[in-house]
């Protein structure tokens, strides 16, 4: 998994991931649901389509 950046673990913090496996990237998009002290619950909505190739981030 790359992701653009660092993901805030604040609650509503969005961020734009790429999770590969076998050489197929789908490009996701992660949202902060909830903080608890070091415990950081996410959600994850994927995209329509699998990426062409690797992510340049």
């Amino acid at each position: 998994m790359r992701c653009k950046g660092d993901l805030e673990a604040e609650e509503d913090a969005e961020q734009t991931c790429a999770l590969g496996a076998d050489d197929v990237w789908v490009e996701i998009d992660v949202r902060v649901t909830n903080v608890d002290g070091n415990d950081v619950e996410f959600e994850f909505k994927a995209a329509d389509a699998p990426l062409d190739g690797e992510p340049d981030y």
